[in-house]
């Protein structure tokens, strides 16, 4: 038993060190071997801050997948409430959503972004084509999926580990619907998408500008980006020029969603804080409830202060 864990031992340290060499020679020279250890993605990212902003990312997504598996997370998002949303039937939902009454709470609020999105004016779901790129846990798109009947989804995420979670846990709940690894800086697996989600992903892209060149390729005539993050107030401005002038999508809906973001944020605060304290290791509380913004957390701050914006856009390819 001893010489097997000190085998075991050594081929964790020996995969560590491979990983450190991997993260180096990406971060210094942009090389990727043909098999990565990290699973790096090599396109699009020319500048040390670039790659360091994937490594950065894909590390803590890794990290959290494993924190988090235990539990039914299926939303990665800050939430939204509001007492005007179009109302829907959340027993559909039911075979996704957590059976603990505080959980599901969490879930809930975060699911709302995903419906405002999709019940904006014009957007059909139904019989189209729909792509999620950054999809996160995978609660999102099977969600609209299990209210709207789309023809095809697909969920596209960088974390291998998400992925084949999400392809196991959700797939088979609804037809048509699979989950691949991919990357939102390079190719989108799909030519003929209808419809684009991306909620609270892109501020962790190197080239937020490069994603939205992707969707307008990729999008059909008439396709829609359905798309919601967080801003830094100075960047909105940019945000639009980049979509209204470079790429001259028809901009149907912009709105600044930051005071019902906050709402979900307080709502969700005290079942936050306790599955924080039940499954945070010692020293690293503040940065979950960093990532999960909790009520006092800096991301809320900053949104309370106006610093950041929290955006919805919906956007139409000409």
């Amino acid at each position: 038993a001893e010489r097997f864990l000190m085998r075991l031992s050594l081929v964790w340290i020996w995969r560590a060190l491979l990983a450190l060499f991997e993260i180096i020679f990406y971060l210094f020279f942009g090389v990727i071997p043909t098999v990565s250890v990290v699973g790096l993605f090599p396109p699009s990212r020319s500048t040390l801050v670039g790659r360091w902003k994937h490594v950065q990312w894909l590390l803590w997504y890794k990290y959290f997948h494993h924190l988090t598996r235990p539990l039914e997370i299926c939303f990665m998002n800050w939430g939204y409430h509001s007492e005007s949303l179009p109302p829907f039937d959340a027993n559909i939902l039911s075979p996704i959503l957590p059976r603990d009454a505080a959980q599901r709470l969490i879930e809930l609020e975060s699911f709302h972004l995903y419906h405002n999105l999709a019940t904006g004016p014009g957007v059909v779901l139904k019989n189209k084509n729909i792509l999620e790129v950054s999809c996160g846990k995978g609660g999102g798109l099977t969600a609209l999926c299990l209210l709207h009947g789309p023809a095809r989804a697909q969920g596209i995420d960088m974390c291998a580990e998400s992925v084949e979670l999400c392809q196991t846990r959700f797939a088979p709940l609804v037809p048509n619907l699979t989950f691949h690894r991919g990357d939102a800086l390079g190719k989108l697996p799909m030519d003929d998408i209808d419809v684009i989600l991306n909620v609270e992903a892109s501020h962790c892209y190197a080239n937020r500008d490069l994603f939205f060149a992707n969707c307008h390729t990729a999008l059909v005539r008439g396709g829609v980006l359905l798309f919601a993050d967080l801003f830094a107030r100075e960047n909105v401005a940019p945000m639009h020029r980049c979509l209204l002038e470079t790429y001259r999508f028809i901009l149907e809906r912009d709105e600044d969603i930051t005071a019902y973001v906050l709402a979900a944020m307080e709502r969700t605060d005290a079942p936050k804080q306790q599955l924080i304290r039940d499954i945070a290791p010692w020293g690293l509380g503040w940065a979950i409830s960093t990532f999960a913004s909790t009520k006092h957390s800096l991301p809320y701050r900053k949104l309370k202060s106006g610093v950041w914006q929290y955006r919805l856009i919906q956007a139409r390819k000409r």
